[in-house]
């Protein structure tokens, strides 16, 4: 915009307006006042225009832009009883601009929130660890899906997701990764209502492990936690993943896990960073819920 605003649109967009433009305010291309006015202008001739009004986009005492109504000759002219009218129009168009500008500001911190608590994978020597958190396209809400790993003093590393639920329970998988003392690897773990752990060898065949599986958090804190052991192929892949992933509106889990599946074992020998990206940009692209996934990559 013109340090000194000259041109109408300028003005509107200064502060002014709503303005009516007649004929006699239009002059020649070559005429215009400021940079801004020649743009109107041109597109003024293009589309034929022969009165105009210019309302500013105000909302809470900003002016976020302009918009321009304008007639054709041939058709009834505007007049100064037509302001009214698109002032009003500009005002309800503002109301959404700002509400969309403050949603998506309170998404992104949110999200910058909810990554803040998410904390940093452990080094753990050959074994590769990767995660990813992706916020639901269509929600502001902080807490929901989450991952932490870490290694205990037994030398074991902690694989763990969970997903919170608005009535006090939540779902979680608690994994731990050791070496066997006969060699190779294994994971024993234990899921409070969580989906299962899906282990991908370097050959790309899939399979879930299913076992470990119990009531969700915060439903009966008595009630024993069962567990299951598993042991891993060299070179496999070890996913947890939050129902994000999997699950879409109008179709059953069952087609959700199954192309899970099929996106893992085709990114089988892939390094593992983009293991997770990959399968990010396949599954979450049309998600309606955040996603959190955790990847564990066993060595040779």
């Amino acid at each position: 915009m013109p340090e000194v605003p000259v041109g109408p649109l300028a003005r509107v967009l200064a502060g002014a307006g709503p303005l009516l433009l007649t004929s006699a305010d239009l002059p020649a291309f070559g005429q215009a006042a400021d940079p801004l006015h020649a743009r109107q202008l041109e597109l003024f001739t293009l589309l034929g225009t022969d009165t105009a009004v210019v309302a500013p986009l105000r909302a809470r005492r900003q002016v976020l832009g302009a918009v321009t109504v304008g007639r054709g000759a041939g058709r009834a002219p505007l007049t100064s009883s037509d302001l009214a009218m698109v002032e009003d129009l500009a005002h309800r168009m503002a109301l959404g601009v700002d509400n969309a500008r403050l949603h998506q500001e309170t998404q992104h911190i949110a999200e910058r929130l909810q990554r803040s608590l998410l904390p940093a994978l452990p080094e753990t020597g050959p074994l590769r660890l990767a995660a990813r958190y992706h916020p639901a396209a269509a929600t502001a809400e902080v807490g929901g899906d989450w991952y932490d790993s870490f290694t205990l003093p037994t030398g074991h590393t902690t694989m763990i997701i969970g997903d919170g639920y608005p009535h006090a329970t939540a779902t979680c998988l608690y994994g731990l990764l050791g070496e066997r003392e006969e060699g190779g690897w294994m994971l024993e773990f234990s899921s409070a209502g969580h989906p299962p752990p899906l282990l991908i060898t370097h050959d790309g065949d899939t399979r879930y492990l299913t076992g470990g599986h119990g009531l969700l958090l915060g439903v009966d804190p008595d009630e024993p936690r069962p567990n299951a052991t598993e042991t891993l192929p060299a070179r496999s892949t070890v996913l947890l993943y939050t129902d994000g992933l999997i699950e879409r509106r109008g179709e059953g889990l069952d087609a959700g896990l199954t192309r899970l599946r099929q996106h893992a074992a085709a990114l089988a020998r892939e390094p593992l960073e983009v293991f997770c990206d990959e399968l990010l940009t396949g599954l979450a692209a049309d998600h309606g819920d955040d996603v959190a996934v955790l990847a564990a990559r066993l060595p040779a």
